[in-house]
């Protein structure tokens, strides 16, 4: 049987990398590979899961074809991070305490059977449960959106200001103008930001203000009805006579357009 190792969604993202590559020295990509190296090492950890085993900067180098001298640069750099000595900081809040088996599976299964069974003479119970799940959902949107806030005007300015060259005060005076052409989305212009310096964009700052520019046009776009009356208007003017006083004698003319509004 294989085992597994859990990954988290924000994972790819996390702002921890762009630290650990810069007291390294070393590409994010080149810090994320060494990353996933040491969970799955520390997942096969049979004694102590999530603590590193047999852990060689040289093995780890041949594998995923990099310099020794690198792949220490990296492990060094994630001390405080990532790291505790040879122990993964954040093992025990994301990894389960091991994987279940078939059997532990079904007898799991046998248990949501009696439960459902049992929840069924209780609906005022599952109400409540729904209440919960909905308040407890609501409550996690809205940390993340105040988390992506917080990262756009810190790690987002530190970016933009790295790709520009101009002062932490410019770029966030600029990000504040591209969170209004993007209707206040910190997240898209966030992800921007750093596509623009994972990229290396040659021009940062035009780049990243026309992406946002064109959220803004997306959403301001004429709906059918403007649209059918603007071309009404505009075929009523290019018939109009010379004269005003011809519209009586044009057949062509019977056309009564009036909008409807209601207040």
């Amino acid at each position: 049987m294989t085992d597994w190792v859990r990954l988290w969604h924000d994972m790819p993202t996390d702002p921890k990398w762009r630290s650990v590559a810069r007291r390294s020295g070393q590409p994010i990509t080149a810090v994320l590979s060494v990353f996933i190296f040491m969970m799955t090492n520390a997942s096969a950890n049979a004694n102590e899961r999530g603590e590193l085993t047999s852990w060689e900067d040289e093995d780890v180098a041949a594998a995923l074809d990099m310099e020794i001298e690198d792949v220490r640069a990296i492990t060094d750099a994630m001390q405080g991070k990532v790291l505790d000595g040879m122990k993964l900081t954040g093992w025990d809040k994301r990894q389960p305490k091991r994987e279940d088996g078939a059997a532990e599976r079904a007898k799991q299964w046998r248990e949501r059977k009696r439960t459902q069974a049992n929840s069924d003479k209780r609906p005022e119970a599952d109400t409540d449960t729904e209440i919960s799940d909905a308040n407890a959902s609501a409550a996690t949107s809205a940390a993340s959106a105040k988390d992506y806030r917080d990262l756009l005007w810190t790690e987002g300015a530190e970016s933009l200001a790295r790709q520009t060259g101009k002062t932490i005060q410019a770029s966030k005076s600029f990000i504040g103008k591209c969170l209004r052409d993007a209707k206040d989305d910190c997240r898209l212009v966030l992800t921007k930001i750093r596509q623009a310096e994972i990229d290396r964009i040659g021009e940062p700052a035009s780049w990243i203000a026309a992406a946002c520019r064109d959220v803004s046009r997306a959403s301001s776009k004429p709906s059918g009805a403007d649209l059918m009356i603007e071309t009404t208007r505009e075929m009523l003017a290019a018939r109009q006579p010379s004269n005003p006083n011809d519209w009586r004698n044009d057949p062509g003319m019977t056309i009564d357009v009036r909008a409807n509004h209601n207040h």
